[in-house]
């Protein structure tokens, strides 16, 4: 696979399985458990090799967050659309013989910084912006390298990387992009006039500004909400890395049998 990392035989695994799965399930949890024991040293992150995520799309982005920085994922998934993890449950025993035999790769992909109001936030898949308060629609001014794109109302924005953009890009109307390209894409949420998405490249560095007319709340991967007293938002690459374990050849097969179905 092209910008695809080969990947080495793998004796040591972080194992994250949804809280659900757990206590819903133990029996399954109890299986998982032999499985992926049986065939390697379960560990704590900073020993393992790899890291797998049992669970849907929100348990890979928590697990995601939380890892040491290099220390690739893989996720499996138990979830509804799964376009973010990379395998199924009946998949488990070619994902222990792949990662044992080290046939697989690590992708990398980019992660997104966001400053606001004297904070830092990252993001995998995205931030969406949106107004604080009940009132008028709010207008986003939207410059990328000091530069205007446009200002227009609109009920929010939402900029997200590839990895994302399967996610709330995707049903806001945004394009799919391939997982490791360095670009992002702004997607306009609920325009008073129609205004298209737009896929900006990251690779020099540069940075999307936002201002809105109103205060901002700020959405992270779907999962943190922030509502600091501001209305201006830089947004650029972080310098941080998501490393993702891929079994699978053909991206866009992968999104057609996931969402698409």
């Amino acid at each position: 696979m092209a910008g695809c990392e080969p990947g080495r035989p793998v004796s040591r695994i972080a194992l994250y399985v949804k809280d659900s799965i757990r206590e819903r399930s133990p029996d399954l949890h109890g299986s998982l458990v032999k499985l992926l024991g049986g065939s390697f040293e379960i560990v704590e992150p900073g020993k393992a090799e790899v890291a797998v995520s049992v669970g849907g799309d929100g348990t890979f982005l928590a697990v995601a967050r939380e890892l040491p920085e290099d220390l690739p994922i893989l996720g499996v998934n138990m979830g509804r659309r799964g376009a973010v993890t990379d395998a199924l449950p009946e998949d488990l025993p070619i994902v222990v013989r792949r990662l044992m035999d080290g046939t697989y790769c690590v992708e990398d992909r980019i992660k997104l910084e966001a400053s606001i109001a004297s904070e830092s936030y990252e993001a995998i898949n995205e931030f969406y912006l949106n107004r604080r308060h009940v009132g008028s629609t709010p207008s986003y001014t939207v410059r990328y390298n000091s530069d205007e794109l446009y200002s227009e109302r609109m009920d929010g924005l939402i900029i997200s990387t590839p990895t994302g953009s399967t996610g709330y890009n995707l049903s806001a109307g945004g394009p799919v992009l391939p997982e490791t390209a360095r670009s992002i894409v702004i997607t306009p949420v609920l325009p008073l006039t129609k205004v298209p998405p737009v896929v900006i490249p990251l690779d020099d560095g540069p940075e999307v500004e936002v201002e809105s007319s109103s205060p901002i709340t700020l959405l992270v991967d779907g999962q943190l909400s922030v509502d600091p007293d501001a209305k201006i938002i830089h947004v650029r690459q972080s310098k941080y890395r998501l490393r993702v374990v891929r079994l699978r050849q053909i991206h866009f097969q992968h999104l057609r049998k996931t969402l698409c179905s």
